[in-house]
C-alpha cells in the first residue's frame, strides 16, 4: 500500500516537471522564431532598420490578438546613400487621397474621416519625400493599391515614408 501511495504521489510531480520543461522549450522556440523571422519593416518593404538609427518605436499591439499599430522613426542621415537606394522605386509625395485621409483625416464623398493615425502615432506631415504602401487586408486585390482602404470595416496595411528634408524614415503598420 505504501509503494502504491508513493507512486500516486510521484505522478503529479512528474507531470509538473514535464509541463515546466515543455514551457521552457516553447519559450526557446518562440525566441528563436522571433529572431529569425525578421522585422515587420523588413517583410513589408525590405528595409532593415538596423541599417539606421532608431529614434523611437511605439507598439500598441496587445489586448485583442493582432489589433494595434506600430510606429518606428529612423534617422537615416549617417547612411543616406543606402536610404536613397532603398527608396528609388517609391512614389513621390503627396500621398494618395485615401492614404492622406486615413493618416491625417479628411472628407470624401460627403463622409468625414477622423482616424488621424499620424497624429496618434506622432508622425509629422511630410511634404518633400517618398512613400510606399502595402495593403495587407485579406480582401485586397492589389497590395500596392489603396483603393479599398476606406470601404472596409477593418484595415491591415503598412506605410513607410521618407522625409528628404530631415533624412528620417517613418514606418507605420496597422491591424484592426
Amino acid at each position: 500500500m505504501k509503494k502504491a501511495l508513493t507512486v500516486i504521489l510521484a505522478i503529479p510531480a512528474l507531470v509538473v516537471g514535464a509541463l515546466a520543461a515543455a514551457a521552457v522549450i516553447l519559450l526557446c522556440i518562440l525566441a528563436v522564431y522571433s529572431t529569425l523571422r525578421g522585422s515587420d519593416m523588413m517583410r513589408d518593404f525590405g528595409i532593415n532598420e538596423k541599417s539606421y538609427t532608431v529614434i523611437s518605436e511605439t507598439d500598441t499591439y496587445g489586448g485583442f490578438p493582432a489589433d494595434g499599430w506600430t510606429f518606428i522613426v529612423l534617422d537615416c542621415s549617417s547612411n543616406r546613400d543606402k536610404a536613397m537606394q532603398e527608396i528609388s522605386g517609391w512614389k513621390r509625395l503627396p500621398m494618395s487621397e485615401n492614404l492622406s485621409i486615413v493618416m491625417y483625416g479628411g472628407k470624401k464623398n460627403g463622409i468625414n474621416y477622423y482616424s488621424c493615425l499620424a497624429d496618434k502615432a506622432g508622425m509629422p506631415h511630410v511634404e518633400n519625400g517618398y512613400y510606399q504602401f502595402k495593403d495587407r487586408h485579406r480582401d485586397a486585390e492589389d497590395e500596392s493599391s489603396d483603393e479599398g482602404l476606406l470601404d472596409r470595416y477593418s484595415t491591415n496595411f503598412s506605410l513607410i515614408v521618407y522625409d528628404c528634408d530631415t533624412d528620417r524614415m517613418y514606418y507605420f503598420r496597422e491591424d484592426t
